[in-house]
């Protein structure tokens, strides 16, 4: 645990009157104190940064040395205090050796209680026990609210859930957070619209029921907040001390908790799934055969990729669990985790098409991305795990380009738009026009000059299977006008569509008439 000067100043406050000095820079990291004696000091005993206890402020009138933090006692006094430095005086009777020798008495018990603290996250204890632990140098004890609003560490929720053996009850007079505080809270607009924040917050600032509050989360999902009322305005030690207990909260809450769905969000494949997403080359090869092996997965066995995606964003964050866990429990062997934009969903084909039912995959899902307002892309089968961002890619690809061209779908699978996937790499280096086949270019260009429309004749042509008739039809042509232009475009494009030797000239211009056509 670092101790800081802006801890050390909470603690002190509690047992001894303190004034800060108000130019102090907060949370100077600080080890062993040393004394300042008047009659004894010299300049080389304050000439680098350090912890420092005196009598008035004249020892180090003329010190410049940042980085440095000052106990002094005395009554407070204004003077410069050098940048980076920090400062507070103490109203004591103590000499300056009992002073020194409560310091480090402090120190070692901070110390000695950090080492409670994790020894009992370590031991798989329960909230409560780690409540028990924290108490001694943090009183105001917190209350966690979950996701399901409920509270964990109410006096009444530990009677009613804690039966254990040589177990030593909290002062229950010590808790500060009541029901009837939590249930207001809840019922209040601010406190959902502040689900979202990472860092440390006051809620209710400026008012008598202000609280100090941590959110938890699990892959960016909200899972419960850490809060703790404030009588007092919250100084920067106190703040200190409760970040640090919040740690081995959410500790315990995120590893231990009873919330099934949050535990199998954690397990050791939903984690190597999300570090193959991330980056395949820093998953051990090891790691990846044994947790397939613990799981019933194998190596051989064929994947695919589900990617879901919401509208709202905040939808997401909201539903995210839920869907995941309503995929799981209905297909038994897939993983389902949330990244940042969306669900994604690993299956284990092999082992889920001995569990089918009769209904397909496709039609089940259909019905439950319906019901939830999402869209979801599918990629193409693999065996090869490490492999699994090219298939997560094949996924989004189907989703986007299905958004665009059939909207009106929920679900898209890649192999329906491989094609439009080709031709989206081809614009990636060379402007794509300039591939075009040199036919198609005069086509292009006869077109422009004439205001004809070769160019839409050819593409239904080839789209109807070169069939004449149809291909007619389709334009609302006479067949012999149809006929005509096929000549003229013949004649342009000089292209034989009956010799089998020009089949990669056929491709070519098939290929420059699909970059031409909008679907």
């Amino acid at each position: 645990m670092v101790i800081t000067s802006s801890l050390l100043f909470h603690l002190l406050a509690n047992r001894y009157g303190l004034v800060i000095h108000h130019q102090g820079t907060d949370n100077i990291p600080i080890r062993t104190p040393k004394l300042l004696r008047n009659s004894k000091t010299t300049e080389s005993m304050i000439s680098s940064p350090g912890f420092y206890i005196c009598e008035g402020i004249d020892v180090f009138s003329k010190f410049s040395q940042p980085d440095s933090v000052f106990l002094i006692i005395g009554k407070p006094a204004d003077f410069p205090l050098s940048p980076g430095c920090d400062a507070a005086f103490i109203e004591t009777d103590l000499s300056l050796d009992s002073l020194l020798y409560e310091i480090c008495e402090l120190f070692r018990e901070l110390q000695e209680w950090d080492l409670e603290l994790k020894e009992a996250a370590l031991e798989r204890t329960n909230l409560s026990q780690m409540m028990t632990v924290i108490q001694q140098f943090f009183p105001d004890l917190p209350s966690v609210v979950d996701r399901n609003y409920i509270v964990h560490g109410n006096p009444s929720y530990w009677a009613a859930q804690e039966i254990i053996k040589d177990y030593t009850p909290i002062d229950v007079t010590k808790l500060k957070t009541p029901f009837s505080t939590i249930n207001e809270l809840l019922l209040e607009p601010e406190f959902v619209a502040s689900l979202q924040k990472e860092d440390i917050f006051i809620y209710h600032a400026n008012q008598p029921d202000a609280c100090l509050c941590l959110n938890i989360f699990a892959r960016e999902q909200f899972l419960a907040r850490i809060i703790t009322p404030l009588s007092q305005p919250a100084t920067p030690g106190f703040v200190y001390l409760f970040k640090h207990v919040s740690q081995y909260i959410q500790f315990i809450f995120l590893n231990y908790t009873d919330d099934v769905i949050v535990k199998r969000q954690n397990d050791k494949m939903h984690l190597l799934l999300s570090d193959l997403l991330d980056d395949p080359e820093t998953v051990n090869p090891k790691r990846l055969v044994e947790a397939l092996e613990n799981y019933g997965w194998s190596t051989a066995h064929h994947y695919d990729v589900t990617i879901f995606r919401f509208d709202n964003l905040d939808e997401l964050n909201h539903i995210s669990l839920y869907f995941c866990n309503q995929l799981e429990m209905e297909w038994l062997h897939s993983y389902a985790f949330k990244t940042e934009q969306e669900i994604v969903w690993v299956i284990n084909n092999d082992l889920c098409k001995r569990q089918q039912n009769g209904r397909s995959r496709r039609q089940s899902l259909s019905y439950l991305i319906r019901d939830l307002l999402c869209r979801a892309g599918v990629s193409n089968p693999f065996s090869d795990l490490t492999k699994l961002p090219q298939y997560y890619r094949q996924a989004v690809f189907a989703n986007e380009k299905n958004n665009q061209k059939n909207p009106h779908f929920w679900y898209a699978h890649f192999r329906d738009y491989t094609l439009d996937y080709l031709m989206e790499l081809l614009k990636t280096d060379l402007e794509h026009h300039k591939l075009y086949h040199p036919g198609i270019l005069k086509l292009i260009e006869y077109d422009h000059t004439t205001g004809s429309a070769l160019t839409d004749v050819l593409y239904t042509f080839i789209t109807s299977s070169f069939n004449v008739t149809t291909a007619s039809d389709k334009l609302f042509m006479h067949r012999s006008t149809f006929n005509r232009q096929m000549k003229k475009i013949k004649e342009l494009t000089m292209i034989d569509w009956h010799n089998e030797t020009n089949l990669d000239e056929l491709i070519h211009v098939l290929i420059s008439l699909r970059q031409l056509s909008p679907n």
